[in-house]
């Protein structure tokens, strides 16, 4: 590449072999002018080459930020790329090129033959446009934006993209009278700020019609106004609507949902259930929180009292009047039943001494510990809750994922 360049590059061994030895030259309490000084006054004394210098610079460097980490990428993952760069050589100076004529291109500012030849090329096929600072890059893509626009006579419109802001604010001041017509958003800005330009841009665009009617280049200005006030009108109260769906609980719980159940394997066969789905919103956050889920499928399990036995189910947690009959029937009759039969009394007394009792009531207490806020008329809500998905083996990510789909059900017509 250097080669292709017109540089020579002069290799130096023993500088190669200190750098890896990590042996630099000492320029402590040189300036950075006097280091660039310094180099460029080796520079001069070997010619036009290009040489390695045993200088190190410490830093804090923002490489995501620029091309140097991707570029690095590139060379480390593609060992080929050096080569095909350097087969991929244009010699300006001995190919046949034309001088671009000022009919070819149109121009909103002075443009040097190279500037045009680089606007003409570009509006052909896909052009790379490179050159240190203050080449007039900015100046060249200001008309190379006027020729889009000019030439696309149905869209009329060109999109520029930058990695930062002040290089969009370069050539958005260069493109004077044109930049009345440019929507300019950044990433940092709010809705409202992005309504008002976009509310802004539309006025600009009114008035230009409006005057063109007035010339006499448009008859049908009220046909064409009142079709895109009502066109603009219908987005914002769209963006209201939007804005104030998604601020509200339901909106914050699916864009929760979305966020946790992306790129996850989740069961979609709970069909769409508008009760179901009100109860869900009402013990959202009981009924996603995973440990207080799998704590009472632990327990329904343990004590096979399904979830429909809801009241039940509520008593052995909270241990009341009759959750040792319940553990009685469950480990030794294999049934869900308050009850204790007359001859089963003894064998009943028996039990509540044994260890097997004792295992019983930690596993409760591991159960009450995780769900010791929530309350018997929150537990019972939520337990019923659960029950209705007639799902013994329901997650929090079908969960979700079955609050989403009503959600996005329920919401149609505005996430369209």
């Amino acid at each position: 590449m250097l080669n292709f360049a017109g540089l020579n590059f002069e290799l130096n061994d023993q500088v190669f072999l200190n750098t890896f030895n990590n042996i630099f030259s000492d320029i402590k309490g040189y300036t950075k002018k006097e280091t660039k000084e310094r180099y460029l006054e080796n520079g001069f004394k070997k010619g036009f080459k290009v040489y390695p210098l045993d200088i190190c610079a410490i830093g804090i460097f923002d490489l995501a930020a620029g091309n140097i980490l991707s570029a690095y990428s590139e060379f480390e993952n593609d060992h080929n790329f050096l080569k095909e760069i350097s087969n991929e050589v244009f010699d300006i100076f001995n190919a046949n090129v034309s001088e671009t004529k000022d009919n070819e291109i149109k121009t909103i500012s002075i443009l040097d033959h190279s500037q045009k030849d680089a606007v003409k090329n570009s509006l052909k096929q896909s052009t790379f446009i490179f050159g240190p600072p203050g080449t007039g890059k900015s100046q060249t893509i200001v008309n190379l934006i006027a020729n889009i626009i000019s030439m696309n006579k149905i869209a009329k419109k060109a999109i520029f993209i930058t990695e930062k802001r002040v290089a969009s604010n370069v050539v958005y001041d260069k493109l004077n009278k044109l930049n009345n017509f440019v929507l300019m958003l950044h990433n940092n800005e709010s809705a409202k700020e992005i309504h008002e330009k976009i509310s802004a841009f539309y006025n600009v665009v009114k008035n230009d019609i409006l005057k063109k009617k007035q010339l006499g280049i448009y008859n049908t200005f009220n046909d064409i106004s009142n079709e895109y006030d009502d066109k603009l009108e219908e987005i914002i109260e769209n963006l209201k609507t939007y804005k104030k769906v998604m601020g509200s609980d339901k909106g914050k719980n699916y864009l929760k949902s979305l966020k946790i159940i992306s790129n996850k394997s989740i069961d979609n066969s709970f069909e769409l259930n508008n009760i179901l789905y009100e109860r869900v919103f009402q013990n959202f956050n009981l009924i996603t929180n995973k440990e207080i889920l799998n704590a009472l499928k632990r327990v329904s399990k343990c004590f096979n009292v399904p979830f429909e036995e809801t009241n039940i189910l509520v008593d052995l947690i909270f241990k009341l009047a009759k959750f040792r009959e319940i553990i009685f029937n469950s480990k030794i009759k294999n049934k869900v039943s308050l009850k204790i039969g007359i001859f089963s009394k003894k064998k009943f007394n028996n039990f509540i001494n044994s260890k097997e009792f004792s295992d019983s009531i930690s596993e409760l207490d591991n159960c009450s510990e995780i769900m010791g806020y929530i309350s018997k008329e929150e537990l019972f809500d939520l337990i019923q809750t659960i029950s209705l998905f007639k799902n013994e083996n329901v997650c929090v990510e079908d969960i979700y994922n079955f609050y989403n789909n009503n959600f996005e059900s329920e919401n149609l017509s505005i996430l369209e």
